[in-house]
């Protein structure tokens, strides 16, 4: 895979060849090419083409005379613009196309705006530039749109550029006439469809590529200026209708998948014939009007025979189209209900004649087409952590849910802060009591975690599927966090704790965690709730219909390391050290007293050895300071060790920094105490060290130590063992040969946690969520506490002046003085509810 990073000099920037096809455009190329020789993008990072279709007005010679950095195909007829395209790709040397209409002009900044998303984002192969009327005043181009029967649009077409700057956003195409695409993956991929010859090339080939597991994207400060019908003018009326329908056609057939084209085609073939005949009558009249010609009929006859003509042309071609269909569909990687949201107005027509309007409800109605399409579920997912820039796991995985479950459903990821996360593909909502309310009536499905619902019991009153991420089971880790608490107070908080998690039990509709031991463990909680019963059994007699596995994962794509931050960076770890990483925060069920006493023992043999402690301060505030951490750092200072080979850093590694990190450090590790938490835990910062190729030295005893010593990706060592475990490090830092095994191990092991994969039964439910058959009304087997509820939040818990100075800090950080207000406001109420 090619290197993505940011465009930090000019001399990172990409050779990118300009590819604009011609046909009589000599009035429009002098400005065109002319607004190309002022590109911030630096000249000898470009290549241009102009690929001629047989101008009769001199444009090659005059190009050729005032333009000689422009290198001319001339072709002796017009073989059409899809076939032109990719003649210039094919002798193209970047290693990205850009394609340009001959009648445009560009922004000085058009070319470095457009190939920003495609170097910053792995899964960005093709970019659309903005495009605005001559004068910049309207748009021309900036929202993507198509119908089911294969009709591109346009949205917002012909309106005001009110929205001067904006984001990058997902299309589901780009114009052809101001867009880049990855050189490699256009040709791979086909590149436009030479059959098209013009017309809705463009809309085929992002289809396509969202099809074969790319994305596309619209740079909305890539600027372009474009003469309107400049360039389509020249193919004439009847061809440019013939070319609408029948490219429409071939485009739907080749990017549906099986199920929807059954539905779709048989509607819109007879739309096709529908249309010819409506605008038949509408041009008979406009025609009649506006000429004087007494040969009206034939001039409408020829109108209407465009369409007919279309379906002929169409029906001809279908064996070849079944095998381009074929060679599409058999690499499907997304899904039909993943794509659909990128129609954006499927049902959209551009003929608003009423027998026209009429026939196609009827056809829709009729072929269930909308039932195809389909309305997304509206998914709410419920975060207790933070989730931010800076964020722990629970955060990270509520995260990883909204930007997978997006991509086929409506998402909206609430948070208890304000963000500092830009997104795309979902939104993010700072909840409070009633901002939940009104969120919960929106959903069609909620996912929660933690201590949500008993801070918002109404949620489990609004009928509505609840999903619970039990991921954490935080009773069993409460005992070993307040084992130094005072006895009476460790029963109450325990008592406590497991009547929280009984009610999220007793609430959920379907269940998640982290691991099959885990989910033995749940399934005998849940037995002892009377949820395994008679009405969830019938229904799936291996309840995974009730819980199933969504462990913790990686991201798709391999890590990228985009700047140096340990590695010569930090205090004295120098550029040739071998450096221990210890990824995420200090707690008290963790052993890190044991690595500490074994790098004692490493150093004395090796000085070039350090250990470095990725985060101790924790990014949400209503986490403690944990004893473990403090007697961490005071043992390195006893032993000698801090800040010469041990470090921590006294703060916390952001989510979208940590790779750099996890790339510069030679070994991962994790260690901890031999109790019952670490026997149902699953340790989700080994993930980080999965996906980055890096080696594992962790305690035994846990399901993720198993999958180390099965799939040898490091070495596993006994509790507390301090011998074995500085043996096990010397081992990996003196043996490259297998580090680089477990690394190439790692590296193959690690898609099986990409986070689309392990999502899938959440996936799955989310497609069609319902109620728990054991919680309808008309059985009601599930056993609910019967003691009203006396207060509508839970009572806050005791908290120190120092909490709420912290809590203060983080909400002025995270959303200033209205963030502040906004958290204090449901503070105070909360605070009421309590006395």
């Amino acid at each position: 895979m090619k290197s993505k990073g940011s465009l930090n000099t000019l001399n990172d920037l990409p050779l990118v060849t300009i590819v604009i096809v011609n046909l009589d455009g000599r009035e429009y190329l002098g400005e065109c090419l002319g607004s190309l020789e002022k590109l911030t993008y630096p000249r000898d990072k470009t290549q241009v083409i102009l690929v001629d279709n047989g101008s009769s007005d001199g444009s090659c010679e005059w190009v050729r005379k005032n333009y000689s950095w422009v290198e001319v195909m001339q072709n002796g007829q017009n073989l059409g613009f899809t076939r032109a395209i990719n003649q210039g790709a094919k002798k193209a040397k970047g290693e990205y196309l850009a394609f340009l209409n001959n009648d445009t002009r560009v922004d000085p900044n058009w070319l470095q705006e457009l190939v920003e998303p495609a170097r910053t984002n792995p899964e960005v192969v093709c970019v659309g530039s903005k495009i605005l009327n001559w004068d910049g005043k309207t748009i021309d181009f900036v929202q993507a749109a198509l119908s089911f029967y294969g009709h591109g649009f346009k949205i917002d077409a012909g309106s005001a550029d009110i929205k001067k700057k904006g984001r990058v956003a997902p299309i589901l195409f780009a114009s052809g006439g101001a867009m880049l695409v990855d050189k490699k993956i256009y040709l791979e991929s086909g590149g436009f469809d030479e059959d098209y010859f013009a017309f809705f090339e463009d809309v085929d080939f992002g289809w396509r590529l969202w099809v074969l597991g790319h994305k596309v994207v619209l740079a909305p400060n890539s600027l372009v200026y474009h003469r309107h019908h400049g360039t389509a003018r020249k193919y004439g009326y009847e061809k440019e209708r013939l070319l609408l329908e029948r490219n429409a056609l071939y485009t739907i057939i080749k990017n549906y998948a099986q199920e929807s084209l059954d539905r779709i085609l048989p509607a819109a073939l007879l739309l096709t014939a529908k249309r010819g005949m409506v605008e038949a009558d509408i041009d008979r009249e406009t025609y009649s009007y506006n000429s004087e010609s007494k040969n009206d009929n034939e001039v409408v006859s020829k109108l209407a025979m465009s369409h007919f003509l279309a379906l002929e042309d169409f029906t001809r071609e279908i064996p070849a189209l079944l095998k381009k269909r074929a060679a599409i569909q058999n690499n499907r990687k997304r899904s039909d209900a993943a794509i659909f949201a990128l129609f954006k107005e499927p049902f959209r027509s551009n003929v608003f004649h009423p027998s026209y309007v009429e026939a196609q409800e009827q056809l829709t109605d009729s072929f269930k087409v909308k039932e195809v399409m389909g309305r997304k579920n509206r998914v709410l997912i419920i975060s207790n952590d933070t989730v931010a820039k800076k964020m722990a796991g629970p955060g990270i995985r509520c995260f990883e849910f909204a930007n997978a479950l997006s991509q086929k459903h409506d998402v909206i990821l609430a948070t208890p802060n304000t963000t500092d996360l830009e997104v795309d593909g979902f939104e993010i909502k700072t909840y409070n009591a009633r901002i939940l309310k009104t969120l919960s009536r929106w959903s069609d499905v909620i996912i929660c975690q933690g201590f949500v619902l008993h801070h918002f019991p109404f949620l489990k009153r609004v009928h509505k599927p609840l999903v619970v991420d039990v991921y954490d089971p935080f009773t069993l880790e409460l005992l070993e966090l307040f084992k130094f608490r005072d006895y009476k107070d460790r029963i109450k908080i325990h008592q406590d704790n497991l009547r929280v998690l009984n009610d999220q039990l007793l609430a959920g509709d379907f269940f998640i965690c982290a691991s099959e031991k885990q989910r033995d463990f749940w399934i005998g909680m849940l037995s002892s709730l009377n949820r395994i019963n008679p009405c969830t059994y019938d229904r799936d007699k291996t309840l995974r219909n009730l819980i199933d596995v969504v462990p913790f994962g990686v991201p798709a794509l391999a890590p990228d390391h985009s700047k140096q931050s340990l590695k010569g960076r930090f205090k004295t770890i120098s550029e040739n050290d071998k450096v221990i990483l210890w990824g995420g925060g200090i707690y008290n069920w963790f052993d890190p007293i044991t690595l500490i006493k074994a790098m004692k023992k490493v150093t004395a043999k090796r000085d070039d050895v350090k250990l470095f402690f990725m985060g101790l301060d924790h990014p949400n505030p209503d986490v403690p300071e944990m004893k473990m951490s403090v007697d961490a750092v005071n043992l390195s200072k006893n032993l000698d060790l801090y800040d010469k080979h041990i470090f921590f850093n006294y703060g916390w590694v952001s989510y979208e920094e940590r790779q750099n990190y996890l790339l510069e450090a030679d070994i991962g590790i994790s260690t901890h105490l031999e109790h019952i938490e670490t026997d149902f835990s699953f340790r989700t910062r080994l993930l980080d060290y999965i996906w980055a190729g890096l080696p594992i030295v962790t305690t035994q005893g846990d399901s993720m130590s198993e999958l180390v010593e099965q799939n040898i990706l490091g070495k596993t060592v006994p509790p507390e063992d301090v011998e074995r475990l500085s043996t096990a490090l010397m081992e990996l830092i003196e043996d490259p040969k297998l580090l680089s095994k477990m690394s190439e191990n790692l590296r193959q092991i690690a898609s099986r946690f990409s986070w689309d994969k392990v999502t899938e039964p959440l996936d799955r439910f989310c497609d069609d969520p319902k109620i728990a058959p054991d919680k309808e009304e008309s059985v009601s087997l599930v056993l609910v506490d019967q003691e009203k509820e006396k207060k509508y939040l839970a009572d806050l818990p005791s908290r120190s002046s120092f909490y709420y100075i912290k809590r203060f800090v983080f909400h002025f950080r995270n959303g200033g003085l209205k963030g502040v207000i906004f958290h204090g406001r449901d503070l105070l109420r909360r605070l009421r509810a309590s006395n």
